[in-house]
């Protein structure tokens, strides 16, 4: 039976009910094969940095939680190191997107912001094709910080607006994402704890929430049956059953991928952790699509207002030069949005969330507006 695919295979829950005898057993060829293959990429890291993963030609390793990885490691003690060995990997590329976030926030032509965007894309790709708990986690960062050489080259009018939206159209379609955290979190349950989903988005997004309560109410009635204060709560007191429910509360600032890599925080992936800033592109791009220019003059009616600092020129001017188009549903078309990226872009201000929760970002504007 080969290591890698049977391990994948088997229902967690599967195993420990078949604690007392052995269901199957750890091939040791293949632990060392995949412990030698991390160590090529952990080099290719040390070396050439992020690019030199993709060209080692080599799969991601599937990278669960920390406390999937304990319990794993407690039932099979011969995939401790390798379950470790994972988890660091992780570490270690989120790290190293960091460093490249960064980078982002320093001055580029656009052609090194194309080049920027897809190998975080290409990353992100290659990070999704195991669907693992800590690959989420990670594949999300990658996409998140796509959205910023994305708003760039959207700013730039030189810049073809066909080659943009292909870029973007690699960032996957919401129901694609939603079912990477579906995998995740039943794999990491070891039960199929959420069923099929069917509806709108915010709809499925319901039915995981829904889904993930009545574990997580199962579980706290099980300590208030035993008289347990929530400040008391321990999840090596609960049955195996209900442990996946209970969650690490301790989260560190700033809320990056690092911070919080050891953690257990499994409900904060029944909504995902979609940047807001992939929707904000879209509008960006679309404004410039529609519009076909950034304007910076306020219409003649503008008047400033000291009592609502959003009211701005800028604001305004995308505002003026909108007003005579419409959504496809017959709703007034959107400016607000696009008017902030560009401010953003043109200060060198645009960030994805985790950057912004590190207080990073340039503080100069640019000598040339729309000219990332």
């Amino acid at each position: 039976m080969a290591f890698a695919r049977s391990f994948l295979r088997l229902s967690f829950a599967v195993v420990l009910a078949a604690l007392g005898s052995a269901l199957w057993a750890a091939d040791t060829g293949q632990i060392q094969t995949e412990l030698k293959r991390i160590e090529i990429l952990n080099r290719g890291l040390d070396t050439g940095g992020l690019s030199e993963i993709l060209a080692s030609a080599l799969p991601c390793p599937l990278i669960h939680s920390q406390y999937l990885a304990e319990k794993i490691a407690a039932l099979e003690p011969e995939l401790r190191e390798l379950e470790q060995a994972k988890r660091d990997f992780g570490l270690k590329f989120a790290r190293a997107l960091d460093d490249l976030a960064a980078q982002l926030q320093k001055r580029a032509e656009s052609k090194d912001r194309a080049s920027q965007a897809t190998i975080l894309l290409d990353l992100a790709a290659w990070v999704k094709a195991a669907p693992g708990y800590g690959n989420y986690i990670l594949f999300s960062r990658c996409e998140s910080l796509a959205t910023v050489p994305l708003a760039y080259l959207t700013a730039d009018l030189d810049y073809s607006l066909t080659s943009v939206a292909y870029l973007r159209s690699r960032i996957v379609p919401a129901a694609m994402e939603r079912a990477f955290r579906v995998a995740v979190l039943n794999d990491e349950a070891g039960k199929l704890f959420i069923g099929a989903l069917s509806e709108t988005d915010s709809v499925e997004d319901e039915q995981m929430q829904v889904a993930w309560n009545t574990g997580w109410n199962a579980m706290a009635g099980w300590f208030n049956s035993k008289g347990v204060t929530i400040s008391y709560w321990r999840r090596d007191a609960l049955p195996e059953e209900l442990a996946f429910f209970l969650d690490d509360e301790h989260t560190p600032e700033p809320f990056t991928t690092v911070n919080l890599w050891g953690l257990k925080r499994h409900n904060t992936l029944i909504f995902g952790y979609r940047d807001v800033q992939v929707r904000n592109v879209d509008e960006f791009m679309l404004y410039r699509e529609k519009v076909g220019s950034f304007p910076t003059q306020p219409p003649r009616w503008w008047k400033p207002n000291p009592t609502n600092s959003s009211d701005t020129a800028l604001r305004a001017a995308f505002q003026e030069a909108s007003s005579h188009l419409r959504r496809e549903n017959g709703q007034p078309f959107g400016y607000s949005v696009a008017a902030i990226v560009y401010q953003q872009v043109t200060e060198g201000q645009f960030l994805d969330r985790e950057t912004q929760y590190c207080g990073l970002g340039q503080t100069q504007k640019r000598p040339e507006a729309g000219k990332p």
